[in-house]
């Protein structure tokens, strides 16, 4: 898939603050699941076998 570059500078924006893509990428991921995991967080799980 070829970008556009109006693609190309709405992703530099969204990137702006990090220090290469990975680091972006990896930074929004590590928020996404940090969220999952706060908003289950005080709930036990109750295993069916033992």
């Amino acid at each position: 898939m070829t970008k556009t570059p109006e693609l190309q500078n709405e992703i530099r924006a969204m990137m702006k603050g990090f220090d290469s893509p990975r680091e972006f990428y990896v930074g929004r991921l590590t928020e996404g699941i940090a969220t999952l995991g706060a908003a289950f967080y005080p709930k036990t799980r109750h295993r069916a076998y033992v």
